[in-house]
């Protein structure tokens, strides 16, 4: 299972963690009902190109995943109840 680089789970009601899933690049996790801050495990999916986290119920200070993800190009957090500002992607 390590070896998946894809998974959409857009539209289900679930809290889960998935962090051991180190090979993937695109994560859809939108529409979902989770709340909560951010996992600090985050940072384990090191290959991540594409997140979407957006329309849940996220809370806290916006994620810094600028220097935790390195590949990432793509990132979704709107319709959150996050504080702060949005980090620069730019490398």
């Amino acid at each position: 299972m390590k070896s998946i680089e894809e998974l959409d789970l857009s539209w289900n009601e679930f809290i889960d963690k998935l962090f051991t899933l180190t090979n993937l690049r695109v994560l859809k996790l939108e529409h979902n009902q989770l709340e909560g801050e951010i996992s600090e495990q985050l940072s384990s999916l090191t290959k991540l190109r594409f997140l979407d986290i957006s329309m849940n119920q996220f809370s806290g200070q916006v994620p810094k995943v600028g220097h935790l993800l390195p590949d990432l190009q793509i990132l979704d957090l709107s319709r959150n109840n996050f504080e702060g500002f949005v980090p620069s992607l730019v490398k």
